[in-house]
C-alpha cells in the first residue's frame, strides 16, 4: 500500500520537477558554474549530505566543521569516547508575519447549500491579521554508541494579532533515535507530540515515524534519498502515512529537491492526503536563490453535510539573506468543492534570525 501511494505521488510531482527545472535553468546563463558541492549542501538543511560534501572536497576550514558534525553524529575515532552528552541548545526566534486565517475560522462569508445561501456568523469567520510573536526552542543531544545518538527537542510558540488581540499558541516535543548503519546510510526513528490552539480551532497530534536514508556519491554530484513511514494519532482517529524526499546537488546546475507525502483519507476529517514540493536552488552572482512549486490536497472533510475537499497550488521564490533576514514571495491558488472557498492570493514573509544562548 505504501509503495502504491509513493508511486502515485511521484508521478504527480514529476511534472512539477520539469517546470521548476526549466524555469531555473533559464537563469543558468547568469552563473553557469555553480562551484563546490559543499556550498550547495550548506543550504539544503541535511547535516549528513553536508558532511559527505565536506569529506569529498575538503575545503579550507573543513576539519573543524567535520569535527563538530562528527561529534553530533557520534562518529569518533577508535580511541574516542562513545558515550557523552552535548551542551543543551536554546534559541529564541522573533516572529512577524501575516496570516489570512489567524483564528482558524471558515474562509468565506456565505455558503450555498441546496440552492440556499447561508451567511457565516462573524465569530466563526476566518480573520486575517498581522501578528507578532516569538518561538522558544530547547534541545539536548546524547551519544550512546558509535554513530548512535538520541536527540530531544521542544518548542513553544506564541503569536498575538496586532489588530484584534487574538492569540495563537503552539507546543511541541520530539525525541529521535539516529543511527548510522554504514558510512552513507542511516536509520532514524522519531516520536513527536504537538498542540496548537487558535480562537476557533484546536489541534492535537502525535506522530511515530521510521525513516531510512542513503547518500550516493557521483562524479559531478551528490544525492540523498530518504523514505519515511509514519503513523499519526489524533483524539478521534489514526492513520498511516508515507513520504519520500530526494535531494540532488549538481556542481554545474545547482541543488534540486523533491518532497512527496501520502496520507490515508479519514472520512469526516479534512486532512492532507497528498502533497508534493519541488525546489531548485542555485548561486547567482554568489548569492543563493531558490524557487519552488507545490501542490497540496486535503480530502475527507464535510461542511453541513456537503463534501468539502481542498486543492492548493503554489509557487514561492526565496531570496538571499539580507542583514540576517530571509525574505520570500509567492502566489497561492485555492480550489474547493464549495466554490465559495476558492481564492487566489500573493504571499510575502520574512524569516527573522534566531538568538542562540
Amino acid at each position: 500500500m505504501y509503495a502504491a501511494y509513493l508511486f502515485e505521488a511521484f508521478r504527480r510531482a514529476r511534472c512539477l520537477a520539469v517546470c521548476v527545472s526549466v524555469t531555473l535553468l533559464v537563469a543558468q546563463g547568469a552563473s553557469a558554474q555553480q562551484g563546490p558541492a559543499w556550498r550547495l549542501a550548506s543550504e539544503t538543511g541535511s547535516l549528513r549530505l553536508y558532511r559527505t560534501a565536506l569529506v569529498a572536497e575538503r575545503p579550507e576550514g573543513a576539519a573543524k566543521a567535520l569535527a563538530d558534525i562528527d561529534r553530533r553524529l557520534g562518529i569518533v575515532g577508535r580511541n574516542g569516547p562513545h558515550k557523552y552528552a552535548l551542551s543543551p541548545s536554546v534559541s529564541l526566534t522573533p516572529e512577524l508575519g501575516y496570516d489570512r486565517n489567524f483564528n482558524g475560522g471558515l474562509e468565506t462569508d456565505t455558503v450555498r447549500i441546496g440552492g440556499q445561501h447561508w451567511r457565516v456568523t462573524p465569530d466563526t469567520r476566518a480573520q486575517a491579521s498581522i501578528y507578532a510573536g516569538a518561538r522558544l526552542a530547547v534541545g539536548q543531544r546524547f551519544v550512546w554508541g558509535a554513530g548512535r545518538a538520541v536527540s530531544v527537542q521542544s518548542s513553544a510558540t506564541y503569536r498575538r494579532a496586532l489588530d484584534n488581540g487574538m492569540d495563537y499558541r503552539a507546543l511541541s516535543v520530539q525525541a529521535c533515535s539516529e543511527n548510522q548503519l554504514r558510512h552513507l546510510s542511516a536509520l532514524d526513528m522519531c516520536l513527536s507530540r504537538s498542540l496548537v490552539y487558535r480562537d476557533r480551532s484546536t489541534t492535537k497530534l502525535s506522530v511515530a515515524t521510521v525513516g531510512l536514508s542513503h547518500i550516493l556519491v557521483q562524479d559531478n554530484a551528490l544525492s540523498e534519498a530518504s523514505v519515511t513511514l509514519g503513523r499519526e494519532f489524533r483524539p478521534d482517529n489514526a492513520r498511516n502515512t508515507a513520504s519520500l524526499h530526494l535531494r540532488h546537488l549538481d556542481r554545474t546546475h545547482g541543488a534540486f529537491s523533491t518532497r512527496i507525502f501520502i496520507g490515508e483519507r479519514v472520512q469526516g476529517r479534512s486532512l492532507t492526503t497528498v502533497s508534493a514540493q519541488v525546489e531548485h536552488g542555485r548561486f547567482i552572482a554568489d548569492r543563493f536563490y531558490q524557487i519552488g512549486l507545490s501542490h497540496q490536497r486535503e480530502t475527507g472533510g464535510q461542511l453541513l453535510g456537503q463534501r468539502h475537499h481542498r486543492h492548493e497550488y503554489g509557487i514561492t521564490l526565496m531570496l538571499p539573506v539580507v542583514f540576517g533576514l530571509t525574505p520570500s514571495i509567492g502566489y497561492r491558488r485555492l480550489r474547493h468543492d464549495l466554490s465559495e472557498f476558492d481564492g487566489n492570493h500573493a504571499t510575502f514573509s520574512i524569516a527573522l534570525p534566531a538568538y542562540r544562548f
